[in-house]
């Protein structure tokens, strides 16, 4: 499984975003909307990097984040 990630990322040009302190800390500064954790913290590294979120999950149009699809 790893070999297939490490191709595919390489294949597409995919950076993996680590998990930083700032991310962390960012989840407190998001509205409680839901109480998903991963969510969540996707949501504050998305804010923290200025990113666009990838997602057809329709309760993160409920946060102060850009999304795709």
């Amino acid at each position: 499984m790893a070999e297939y990630i490490e191709k595919w990322t390489k294949d597409y040009r995919i950076s993996v975003l680590p998990v930083e302190l700032t991310h962390v800390l960012g989840v407190v500064h998001l509205p409680m909307i839901h109480s998903d954790p991963f969510d969540r913290l996707l949501l504050s590294q998305a804010r923290t990097e200025s990113l666009v979120i990838v997602s057809a999950d329709r309760i993160f149009r409920d946060y102060p984040v850009d999304r795709i699809w």
